[in-house]
Parts: structure tokens; C-alpha cells; sequence
């Protein structure tokens, strides 16, 4: 298995051996996406978050390394990532136009009908980012 950080830490305690772990059970448990896959075990892709869920990994290394910083422990080295390999079923594609989705405190009957439609807009995109896919 491939890890991204030490297992040698005091800040990081890994459930299982990482030796009895598999690369096609983390691929098959990130693909888990809800109403497509069941979950797998107790994970299920995060899809409906974030489609591509690799700037939440390269932020969860910049976190560990700066507790490692913290540490002063000379045996914890900085980790910087080399390869990314993300996953998934679906693509974040927007190819039509975007409408208007300004958010305002009404002031007035107008102003109110425009809100609850800007919102139903809002809302229609926030379905279709989290449900679009390739096929």
C-alpha cells in the first residue's frame, strides 16, 4: 500500500496493517458514490462534496506537515507529494451558461421574487455539479 505520510508518528495511528491493505479497495471504496455504488464497508465517495477531492488531500498534508514543524522532532521529515492519483466517477464540467444567482435581502415584493428565483438557480446548479458525469 501507498501511504502518504509516516506511520512513526505520535500524530497518526493507522486502524489496520497498512501490509493487509489494497490499492483496489481504496480505489473501489472512493468510487462508492451514493445511488450509483454501495458503500464499502463505512466509507462512500464524498462526490456530493467534492467531486475531485484532491485539494482536500494536499490540504490535509500541508496540515501534518505543519504539526510535524511543530513537533521539533528531527526524525519527522516535511513531506512534499510527488504523484496524485485521484479517482472517481464523474467530471466537474460547466459548459453552459451560468444565470444569475445573486443572494439579496429582499426590500421589497420585486426584489423577493427575484431572490427565490436566484435561489431555485443556485440550487439547480448545485445538483448538477454534484450529479454530472461523463456518460
Amino acid at each position: 500500500m501507498m501511504l502518504g505520510y509516516p506511520l512513526d508518528t505520535k500524530y497518526f495511528r493507522p486502524p489496520n496493517d497498512p501490509d493487509s491493505e489494497y490499492m483496489w479497495f481504496a480505489a473501489q471504496a472512493s468510487a462508492a458514490a451514493p445511488t450509483y455504488f454501495k458503500a464499502q464497508g463505512v466509507y462512500c465517495d464524498g462526490g456530493l462534496v467534492a467531486n475531485n477531492p484532491t485539494l482536500d488531500l494536499l490540504t490535509e498534508l500541508w496540515e501534518f506537515n505543519i504539526a510535524l514543524r511543530g513537533s521539533n522532532n528531527p526524525k519527522h521529515r516535511i513531506l512534499r507529494p510527488t504523484l496524485v492519483v485521484s479517482l472517481g466517477t464523474g467530471l466537474n464540467i460547466m459548459e453552459q451558461h451560468m444565470d444569475n444567482m445573486d443572494i439579496e435581502f429582499p426590500d421589497s415584493v420585486g426584489a423577493l421574487i427575484r431572490t427565490v428565483n436566484n435561489l431555485k438557480t443556485l440550487l439547480k446548479h448545485v445538483v448538477e455539479l454534484s450529479t454530472c458525469t461523463d456518460f
